[in-house]
């Protein structure tokens, strides 16, 4: 077999895998095994279609598969749906399992994939043809970043505000790297709304796209200014929109 898909590091850290060793056997089972493009599958004498990154089997085959319990398959799938990663479909005594975010676990171009069929036929031609190309990379690479630690900020809030945050932060010019976003989520993981947190930095205003200080969106304890003291959490998402974690 040939070809990869892509994981972010950490997933077994996740707290939908953390000591869930038999949900992420099934969750790495079907990332391995939906279908790279459209295409249709027998079942009991039915044509089923199944889409890209969608598979179509029973959930008895997934349990034999991974060595996991039917009742551990079941229960991953319903949990899978509840968090937005998976659609499921039952046709003709078969489950078709579809990834709600396949694009995301494959490169952003196919040039892993793909030989090149074709040659320069002038040499004129090969600096501008660099040139396009390397600036599709550059947008591709951005666009996969992006991605990449949207991801890993949505452990922490959910994927429509962790989005919101790393397109704002790119806009000006302060993408959100990898290190950061993780510092974010462990930063993040006791506070009781921190989805509150990121949507008030975000809602404050927009004059220059976060505020330098955001309203507390948490329980506070007496002792500091007005008689309250931000969590820790706050004081690090303060400090990161505010520019100081941006940068590194």
């Amino acid at each position: 077999m040939s070809g990869f898909f892509l994981v972010t590091r950490g997933i077994s850290k996740h707290p939908l895998f953390k000591r869930k060793p038999d949900r992420l056997a099934v969750w790495m089972w079907l990332l391995d095994n939906v279908a790279f493009k459209d295409t249709t599958q027998d079942a009991k004498g039915k044509t089923v279609a199944v889409p890209r990154g969608s598979v179509c089997v029973s959930l008895r085959h997934i349990a034999d598969e991974t060595g996991v319990g039917l009742q551990v398959v079941r229960t991953a799938l319903k949990r899978f749906e509840t968090e937005h990663m998976v659609n499921t479909k039952v046709t003709h005594g078969k489950t078709v399992v579809s990834l709600c975010n396949y694009e995301k676990h494959q490169r952003s171009d196919d040039a892993a994939n793909t030989a090149p069929n074709t040659t320069l036929t002038q040499h004129q031609h090969k600096p501008n043809t660099q040139k396009k190309q390397g600036n599709k990379e550059t947008k591709d690479t951005n666009v996969s970043l992006d991605a990449c630690t949207a991801e890993i900020l949505s452990q922490a809030v959910s994927q429509d505000i962790a989005k919101e945050f790393i397109a704002a932060r790119r806009e000006m010019k302060k993408p959100v790297t990898e290190r950061a976003a993780r510092s974010m989520v462990e930063q993040l993981s006791g506070h009781h709304d921190p989805n509150a947190v990121i949507r008030s930095s975000i809602s404050n205003g927009w004059q220059g796209i976060f505020p330098d200080k955001i309203k507390p969106q948490f329980k506070t304890i007496p002792g500091g200014q007005d008689g309250t003291t931000p969590s820790k959490s706050a004081k690090f998402v303060t400090a990161f929109v505010g520019g100081a974690a941006g940068s590194s």
